[in-house]
């Protein structure tokens, strides 16, 4: 009984996922909150530094081939409302490590609201800057530079 219960609960959450989320956001929204100049500072090796971050939306192009596959065999719903905005940015730190560096990545967020998010970007030669995202700030985040990595915080400017 247990088991049919938690079976027909999982599909009715998949199915009722199955229609279109009510989202609360879209690409003028994630334009006005991501596109732009973004300034802070960076830790690394006991240094500091200032670092700077311009974003804009990448230009829309043909879908990447993804796969998708499930790998567990749990009756939990399999089901998450997600966007991928992808973004182009140009990285300098005060160090010299970054001088206007061309990075492409995006952010997932993993609601329908842009109100958190994951931000991976990259540069050409695979150095890569992440960061936790909620309105106004990138915190949390990483960078590969000479010193180590660094740890920093954006905010826009």
């Amino acid at each position: 009984m247990l088991r049919s219960l938690l079976l027909v609960c999982a599909l009715t959450a998949c199915a009722s996922s199955s229609s279109e989320p009510d989202w609360k956001f879209g690409a003028a929204e994630a334009e006005s909150s991501l596109a732009g100049k973004w300034t802070g500072t960076f830790t690394s090796g006991g240094k500091t530094g200032s670092i700077d971050l311009e974003l804009a939306l990448a230009a829309p192009t043909a879908a990447p081939k993804c796969g998708n596959r499930t790998l567990s065999t749990d009756l939990a719903p399999k089901c998450m409302d997600t966007t991928s905005v992808r973004l182009v940015g140009k990285l300098t730190t005060s160090d010299g490590a970054f001088n206007a560096a061309a990075m492409t990545g995006g952010l997932e967020v993993f609601t329908t609201t842009l109100t958190s998010g994951w931000l991976e970007l990259k540069t050409a030669d695979g150095k890569s800057l992440t960061a936790q995202y909620s309105p106004s700030t990138f915190k949390d985040g990483r960078l590969a530079l000479a010193s180590g990595e660094a740890v920093f915080t954006l905010t826009r400017r």
